[in-house]
């Protein structure tokens, strides 16, 4: 009886004109009337035609072939429901992180991916790492500076970098971090006067290189002038040290410079090192588009140019205890 059952229900898919209507969109000729377009293309699906502007036309038909045959139809597809509202994270300062839609952050995730972490070594002032939005990213962390710790972080500099890099994703508080996800490894080379040693600069990018880092960020930088070598700051032993880590496959990113020393402003070399070889160079640009006069150009080594003005990110919450509780997540500033 199953089988005696089955034979009807067959037959009746296969039924001619049982077949469910689809929207199909049309394209017009150009030099068409749309008009005249439109009535046929009624009168051959049988269903109402919206018009799209003079260059399109949209449908419900049965199929597509009758609908390819009208005069003035350039093109027939099917319509169907392809895109997606892309991810937008919960962190409640999204909506002031006005770079995120700019660099189109999140367009690619319909939802939170579940994606393998990147290891990111963070070269800079420390970090706080009891700070909500960074401690579950922190694996490991070492200090560069006599006498200091790499999990405190006087400056904010590096607790800053951090955040913009790392801050956690979807977690109802402060801001979204943009290289989720990410591990971090926390290297501190900056001395108590905002000062780096190439010694420790070195010893750090071989510490990250040696702890599996795939990426080094590097967020500062001293001065280029090509024209008066006395200006230069080019180091042997860092370009040495970057080579190191460029050898073995890892991804070097550095700032272009904010004209910090320079003797101009704007200054028109990118500082080292993100002049070096294979260094990646990043310069800023402001909210409206244009160039800010405090960020380095260079025609040679500026290979990126990134969002750097009013720019929210994370800051050791002992610098902000006194401040309003929004300011212990996030705080904008300028930087590049």
């Amino acid at each position: 009886m199953r089988r005696l059952l089955l034979v009807p229900l067959l037959l009746l898919v296969a039924a001619p004109g049982t077949a469910q209507a689809a929207r199909f969109s049309l394209g017009i000729h150009k030099g068409a009337d749309p008009n005249a377009v439109a009535r046929h293309v009624e009168a051959v699906s049988g269903h109402p035609v919206t018009k799209i502007g003079s260059f399109a036309l949209s449908v419900r038909a049965r199929h597509a072939g009758a609908l390819g045959s009208v005069n003035g139809v350039s093109w027939v597809e099917r319509d169907r429901p392809s895109r997606r509202l892309s991810f937008t994270p919960n962190d409640p300062l999204v909506a002031r992180q006005w770079y995120l839609s700019r660099i189109h952050a999140f367009d690619s995730w319909p939802q939170f991916p579940a994606l393998d972490p990147v290891r990111v070594a963070i070269l800079d002032s420390g970090v706080d790492s009891t700070h909500p939005e960074l401690q579950d990213q922190i694996i490991e962390g070492r200090s560069f500076v006599p006498a200091s710790s790499w999990d405190s972080d006087t400056n904010g500099h590096g607790t800053f970098v951090a955040g913009e890099i790392a801050a956690a994703l979807n977690n109802g508080q402060g801001i979204a971090g943009v290289g989720f996800p990410t591990d971090l490894l926390i290297a501190k080379i900056v001395r108590s006067d905002g000062t780096i040693s190439p010694d420790a600069e070195a010893r750090a990018i071989h510490w990250a290189v040696d702890h599996d880092a795939r990426v080094i960020n590097m967020s500062f930088g001293g001065v280029r002038d090509p024209r008066d070598p006395s200006q230069d700051t080019y180091s042997r032993l860092e370009a040495a040290a970057v080579q190191y880590a460029v050898d073995r496959g890892v991804l070097v990113v550095a700032a272009v410079g904010n004209a910090d020393g320079a003797p101009a402003e704007p200054w028109g070399y990118a500082g080292y090192p993100a002049a070096l070889p294979h260094v990646v160079g990043v310069s800023s640009i402001g909210r409206d588009g244009t160039v800010p006069t405090f960020s380095n150009r260079d025609v040679r080594y500026n290979d990126i140019a990134a969002p750097g003005e009013a720019i929210l990110s994370t800051l050791p919450r002992a610098l902000t205890a006194s401040a309003r509780p929004s300011s212990k997540a996030s705080t904008p500033t300028n930087w590049s």
